[in-house]
């Protein structure tokens, strides 16, 4: 009978090995993040701003601290880009020219306009906006009247108004430089972050390389001159015939 040896064998070392390097690999995963293989999960989108019917403009400063400020047209965008209707009203509309309240705001015709005289003094000058159904703004131009470029806005907050009053702040700008031509556009502010830009094209391949033109081959020899003439034979009238 075959006994068997009381020593190690070489299956039970490659066992033991074995056991260790998995067990070492699985702390290595726990300790060191990105290495158990795994994709890290993408960084959560940032929350939407929430659905609501009435905002807020408060607009603070303007392009030479003017009394006044005027606005031709204000246009409200939603997340699909599509425009939201509106309403607007300021409290001042009582004391101002009944041809320029915040309603011009939403007529979407720049022979109308919104002023309001009182900016310095009052600190502020508010205007608010009654959409026809609750949306998210996710985008909005202003567009400058028709004269008084100093009196163009150049700071101002968005704010959501909520049932209960409070505001929460949705957009916030402050050093805007208008444009200088009149019934001009402002160029449009994202309440929400807009969509990435598509990714450039990939760049087309390289040319292939210009084969080289093989050399030109080695010029002709130059032919052989002409072989020089024979001597001229002596002319004469008279002959001497010798005879041996």
């Amino acid at each position: 009978m075959r006994r068997h040896s009381c020593g190690t064998s070489s299956l039970d070392v490659f066992y033991v090995r074995y056991l260790y390097h998995i067990t070492f690999a699985w702390w290595l995963a726990l300790l060191i993040p990105g290495t158990s293989g795994a994709v890290a999960a993408p960084p959560p989108a940032p929350p939407l701003a929430p659905v609501a019917a009435t905002y807020q403009f408060t607009f603070y400063t303007t392009v030479q601290s003017s009394r006044g400020i005027q606005l031709s047209n204000l246009f409200l965008y939603g997340l699909e880009d599509e425009v939201i209707p509106f309403t607007a009203q300021s409290a001042q509309d009582a004391n101002g020219n009944p041809n320029q309240k915040a309603s011009a705001l939403a007529d979407g015709v720049n022979t109308t306009k919104w002023y309001e005289g009182q900016l310095v003094e009052r600190g502020s000058s508010v205007v608010n906006i009654s959409l026809s159904s609750p949306a998210r703004i996710a985008r909005y131009d202003f567009q400058t009247a028709n004269d008084q470029p100093q009196r163009d806005p150049t700071s101002w907050d968005l704010a959501i108004i909520f049932e209960d009053g409070t505001l929460d702040v949705q957009d916030s700008r402050e050093g805007i430089q208008p444009p200088s031509e009149r019934f001009a556009f402002y160029g449009g502010f994202y309440t929400i972050a807009p969509p990435p830009s598509p990714p450039p094209p990939p760049s087309p391949p390289p040319s292939p390389p210009v084969p080289a033109l093989p050399p030109a081959p080695p010029a002709l020899p130059s032919p052989p001159g002409s072989p020089p003439l024979p001597p001229a034979v002596p002319a004469s009238n008279i002959y001497f015939v010798r005879f041996t």
